[in-house]
């Protein structure tokens, strides 16, 4: 190989070099793009977002009125059983928004019709922050975890508008 050639093919080894990292970059920052626009639409864009860990992550105050969070659960817990998907006990539903996780379920294999349990993940840390049970009596239960850890101490009842302990 002549000395000529060698420059040329080190030149244009050195120029792919350079350029494979930058077109790298470029296309996965177009498939992360697309990937945002792809997401589904998802509800109530009106979800307050919760504060970081650590600084009060319990969705409502212990007790007392209810929240918009807890106004969503309500409204999300009278839609049909096929918003969610198929499990081995029932449909389960995850709805994000706002940094807020809500997960319905619904034991079908324990008779009910209609989404009976909610998890609701206030961070969006992977932690469920509240759990809570729609009886068939139609009394609505709601166990808290106020250190954000799924160690649910905190038990409230709904009584009309207004949470209150049991």
């Amino acid at each position: 190989m002549k000395y000529d050639t060698f420059v040329k093919l080190r030149g244009v080894g050195c120029l792919a070099l350079l350029v494979a990292p930058i077109a790298l970059f470029v296309v996965r920052s177009n498939a992360n793009k697309a990937a945002e626009q792809a997401a589904p639409a998802l509800v109530n864009e009106g979800m307050p977002i919760p504060p970081p860990p650590g600084e009060g992550a319990t969705t409502t105050p212990a007790e007392g009125s209810l929240s918009d969070v807890d106004r969503e659960v309500l409204k999300l817990q009278k839609e049909p059983l096929d918003r969610g998907t198929p499990d081995a006990k029932g449909p389960k539903w995850r709805v994000k928004k706002g940094g807020v996780v809500i997960e319905l379920r619904c034991d079908q294999d324990k008779g009910y019709t209609t989404w009976n349990r909610a998890k609701i993940d206030a961070n969006n840390n992977k932690q469920f922050d509240e759990t809570w049970a729609f009886k068939k009596d139609g009394t609505v239960e709601r166990k808290v975890a106020p250190n954000d850890d799924q160690n649910y101490t905190q038990t409230f009842v709904l009584s009309g508008e207004t949470w209150v302990p049991k």
